[in-house]
């Protein structure tokens, strides 16, 4: 994620007009209207929704920039996000948007790029966070039930994906093994990025996260990486795509388990108000989770902690980015959340 550049929009307009005639239209004269950036963007890099219209057709598409200047990440593969988005959309069932190319060549914009299709629907808000009101807040318990049910079954079905037979070998990258192992070490190397000295709830929950590490995984997935009910579009309460790419991996599908209950606790209980009352909880979504995957819930404890403390450093990162998350470098809900995650496994310092 990073600081969108400032762009003159005409400039970007020709140059989408540019590619998409070569890449779409058949080289046929292209003209991009409703050209913007979407509000909810903001630290993710560029992005911008068009809708291109020529002789014998029109396609209303996204243009996904590989971000630049301050990152909120100190390790990121942007071919790599693409990989998995058309790969998994061109060749199995996980509800993805359609894809039409990853393009390298600089003179377009000075970065690599790739364009998919709009999908119609809604994404839940998560700022602020949907918990908060407004939709799906407003819609009735079963709504919001299915809504939580068909995107636990999107991401279960990214996790059925073979990911070796799609060609995602270059996801799994890292030290150690993938799972438990990779992700702490890259958690530790990303805390040391952000600064020297963590809060010490951080500390501890890294500390806790070290002495009780489970094993690696013996199956490794394709997992997600952000895996979460505010990165999804839905079309009458059903999931209609992923989004957000940008930490995809190889790992312990128990991670993407975590993310999507860990943030939804987070982002309402840790802001000390209530879950949607049509959300499942932590032991049925768990249960439930297993009948869509096959896979054996075993470490999920030692999983949301390693959520925890990971939003936790990706606010700290954004407290240095950002002033209106000013503060969050050294205290925020999410490194309060650490110390009510330590307590509930009576680690606590």
């Amino acid at each position: 994620m990073a600081r969108p550049v400032d762009r003159d929009l005409n400039e970007v307009r020709a140059r989408l007009a540019d590619w998409t005639s070569g890449r779409i239209a058949r080289n046929a004269a292209v003209e991009i209207t409703d050209l913007a950036m979407p509000a909810s963007t903001g630290y993710s890099g560029e992005t911008f929704l068009f809708r291109a219209r020529w002789a014998d057709g029109e396609q209303r598409l996204v243009a996904r920039l590989k971000p630049t200047g301050h990152s909120v990440f100190n390790s990121f593969e942007f071919a790599n996000e693409y990989r998995a988005i058309d790969a998994l959309a061109n060749h199995t069932d996980v509800p993805m948007a359609r894809t039409f190319g990853y393009e390298e060549d600089a003179r377009y914009f000075g970065v690599p790029f790739y364009v998919v299709e709009q999908v119609d629907g809604r994404i839940p808000s998560d700022n602020p966070p949907y918990a908060f009101g407004g939709w799906p807040a407003d819609e009735a318990p079963s709504v919001q039930e299915h809504m939580w049910w068909s995107g636990l079954e999107a991401a279960a079905k990214i996790h059925k994906a073979d990911w070796r037979a799609l060609g995602l070998q270059p996801l799994d990258r890292g030290p150690g093994q993938p799972g438990a192992d990779r992700q702490r070490r890259w958690l530790e190397d990303y805390l040391a990025w952000i600064t020297p000295n963590p809060p010490k709830l951080v500390a501890d929950g890294v500390a806790w996260l070290a002495k009780n590490e489970p094993p690696s995984t013996d199956d490794p997935a394709l997992c997600w990486g952000d895996c979460r009910l505010a990165n999804q579009i839905f079309r009458d309460g059903t999931c209609a795509a992923v989004l957000d790419w940008e930490m995809v991996t190889i790992g312990d599908p128990e991670m993407d388990l975590a993310w999507w209950i860990y943030l939804d606790r987070v982002l309402s209980e840790g802001l000390n108000v209530a879950r949607l009352p049509g959300f499942p909880g932590r032991e049925e979504t768990a249960a439930r989770y297993e009948e869509l995957s096959g896979h054996s819930v075993k470490h999920l404890e030692w999983w949301q902690m390693w959520v925890a403390v990971t939003f936790a450093a990706v606010l700290m990162r954004l407290g240095q980015l950002i002033t209106d998350a000013e503060g969050f470098d050294q205290d925020s809900f999410a490194i309060q959340f650490v110390g009510r995650m330590l307590d509930e496994e009576g680690a606590r310092a």
